[in-house]
């Protein structure tokens, strides 16, 4: 906390605001991607899943860092518990290792699909999400003990991930032999998880008192239009014509209480990414390879 400058806080603040506005600004904003320091302790990631303490000690130290380097990161944090937050909450089991974090094993199982979405939306209260909201208390209790802390530091939802994105997660890989084998129970599948995204991340935008229409990235970016993430890795395995007529209408939706915001990927999208930048929505693109896409014409 001695480390803040709360002044440093607020030019920052300004600078990422006026390049969102589209308004004058003297400097484009810099974050400086950097690992924690040797002297703030972190921690692998299998101790953090089942520690929230060690977790939170380990996450604040992007902070730490932002506090050193006095970059343009907004102070925050957020609940890293991987890919895997709302397929647990449909009973989809994780492999949980140090290397790959916490990936969703799959039902791969066409009548274990069909069950599952005739039980609907889950509730919200299994182990991974009662330890979820158990490491969101017991960061807020931590950091309202410090008066800077708890005003500087802002928080964001879980990762969530997005309409086929978790439809991939919870299926498995069967899932691409399933578009053509199986059309009507994948529409089902797309339609139960844009609910439960839609549910799940307005239930956490609320227990942490959070706008619906803004947030910040896990880069350190303040996102001033829209208030979540969709994440599309998956749609970069299938064709632009299934985004267009599977995810596209279904990544609308689960934008639309949240009023937009950003959508993130990996790999090679060329092949949807005109569709991205044609919905309204969409107010910012996080490329996790940039170096697959020409910048200059996007």
């Amino acid at each position: 906390e001695q480390l803040i400058d709360p002044d440093w806080v607020a030019e920052s603040d300004a600078v990422q605001q006026a390049l969102w506005d589209g308004q004058p600004f003297t400097r484009l904003p810099c974050i400086v991607s950097t690992p924690t320091p040797p002297d703030w302790p972190t921690y692998p990631f299998t101790e953090r899943w089942h520690d929230v303490e060690k977790q939170f000690v380990h996450l604040m130290g992007g902070n730490y860092v932002g506090a050193l380097l006095r970059d343009d990161r907004a102070l925050h944090i957020e609940p890293d518990y991987g890919v895997v937050t709302i397929p647990e909450l449909f009973g989809v089991e994780s492999e949980v290792t140090d290397e790959g974090l916490a990936m969703s094993k799959g039902l791969n199982d066409v009548e274990k699909v069909r069950a599952l979405v005739e039980r609907g939306v889950p509730a919200f209260d299994n182990p991974l999400s009662r330890k979820i909201e158990e490491f969101e208390d017991f960061g807020r209790a931590v950091l309202s003990q410090y008066p800077k802390l708890r005003e500087l530091v802002h928080w964001n939802i879980p990762n969530i991930q997005g309409p086929f994105d978790l439809a991939c997660l919870i299926w498995g890989s069967g899932i691409l032999v399933g578009l053509y084998d199986e059309p009507e129970l994948i529409e089902r599948l797309m339609d139960l998880v844009t609910d439960t995204y839609i549910a799940y991340g307005t239930h956490h935008k609320q227990r942490l008192g959070l706008p619906l229409d803004s947030a910040y990235h896990c880069a350190g970016v303040r996102l001033v239009h829209g208030g979540v993430r969709i994440c599309n890795d998956s749609s970069v395995l299938v064709s632009g014509e299934v985004y267009r007529t599977l995810s596209r209408p279904r990544d609308l939706r689960a934008f639309a209480p949240f009023h937009g915001g950003w959508v993130h990927y990996c790999g090679n999208g060329n092949h949807f990414i005109g569709d991205l930048l044609d919905m309204e929505p969409v107010h910012y693109l996080h490329l996790g390879n940039p170096d697959d896409h020409d910048l200059v014409e996007i």
